[in-house]
């Protein structure tokens, strides 16, 4: 973060942030490749190995990024304060999870067995998946003005706010009963733009800053 004096009234700030990390995962102790995931539907109890849609025969481990911004113009006299700037982020995450499988004559299945009283009634075979989510911008402009007037302070601001994301295309490979399927991208997940109006009013009681008179009303939209 870096913070400039253009004269008495005037301050530039701007700030970058970057986190990345890359972390492992694995199966539990004791559980094999080869053990499989098994669910009695009598009674729902499950066990063996852990039961997962998104897999790969490859190195399993989670990838996770993200950057942020922030640019601010103050101007600022005894009596006025006018304030504009933005911030905006960007993040990535990525995911490959090792998998369990059964070895067949086509290559290994990542299987899953389904027994009612012990008979075995369903297989569910999954597909090698790599999980990919995009956030493409999250952006904040914001305006905000006040003014004193003796013991009178008012104050009134304005945000724009956009949040975007999507998923990258993927190959889903080929299992024993299904030939490979190109997934294309999906954007706009989700794709939203909202105008957030703030205004607010104090009032200094005795004039010496002790006890002060505050009301205050604005729109806010949830934190993602």
């Amino acid at each position: 973060t870096c913070a400039l004096p253009i004269c008495n009234n005037l301050l530039l700030e701007a700030g970058n942030t970057l986190a990345f990390y890359v972390s492992e995962t694995g199966r539990a102790p004791g559980i094999l490749e080869t053990d499989l995931p098994i669910t009695e539907q009598s009674t729902g109890y499950s066990w063996g190995a852990a039961q997962s849609a998104s897999t790969n025969y490859a190195h399993k481990y989670k990838k996770f990024g993200q950057m942020n911004q922030r640019f601010i113009t103050s101007y600022l006299t005894g009596s006025h304060t006018l304030k504009a700037g933005l911030t905006t982020q960007e993040g990535w995450n990525f995911d490959r999870t090792e998998s369990n499988y059964l070895v067949t004559p086509y290559g290994k299945a990542q299987v899953a067995y389904r027994f009612n009283n012990g008979v075995p009634n369903r297989i569910t075979e999954y597909t090698e998946l790599e999980g990919w989510i995009r956030l493409k911008m999250n952006l904040g402009a914001f305006i905000q003005d006040q003014w004193t007037f003796k013991r009178l302070t008012l104050n009134g601001g304005l945000r724009y706010s956009y949040f975007n994301a999507y998923t990258p295309a993927t190959t889903l490979k080929a299992t024993m009963f299904t030939a490979p399927l190109d997934a294309p991208a999906v954007k706009d997940i989700p794709n939203w733009k909202d105008f957030t109006p703030r205004m607010g009013v104090a009032y200094d009681v005795a004039g010496n800053g002790k006890t002060a008179i505050k009301a205050s009303l604005g729109r806010y939209v949830a934190y993602e």
